[in-house]
């Protein structure tokens, strides 16, 4: 088992772009552990599988969009997108004056809806860890 960590948007205009090793959407949020801060960055951790070499399998493409609360996003377009079936957690930002929740949707999918201004996972400027669990420690 690898635990996969991924830092997340904390802007609300635009979404952001990542690779993950998982084929579905479903897939995906099936196997999320949690939704954080990790030294003030809101982080997700997610369980993937992985081979005896430490290998992953494909990745395929999802765009994570952070909704703030009283953001107005009543229009049907967003309804159909960001619901209990994409949402993924919630997370205080800004020593708590800002609570950002995060939708988790396939990039076809979203892209199909709009033609969003996405950034690539890597202009966010995260780390990526993994982290291999060995008879109940991680190393």
């Amino acid at each position: 088992m690898l635990i996969w960590k991924e830092a997340l948007p904390t802007d609300t205009v635009i979404s952001a772009d990542i690779e993950l090793p998982f084929a579905s959407q479903e897939d995906a949020i099936e196997h999320i552990l949690s939704v954080g801060l990790q030294l003030g960055t809101p982080m997700m951790w997610c369980q993937a599988d992985d081979d005896a070499d430490g290998n992953i399998g494909n990745k395929k493409e999802f765009s994570i969009r952070a909704i703030g609360t009283g953001h107005d996003y009543s229009d049907d377009r967003w309804r159909n997108l960001f619901n209990l079936e994409s949402y993924i957690g919630t997370v205080p930002s800004m020593d708590g004056t800002l609570v950002l929740h995060y939708f988790l949707i396939d990039s076809d999918d979203y892209r199909n809806v709009f033609k969003p201004r996405a950034i690539k996972k890597d202009l966010i400027k995260p780390e990526r860890f993994r982290f291999r669990i060995a008879e109940g420690c991680l190393i």
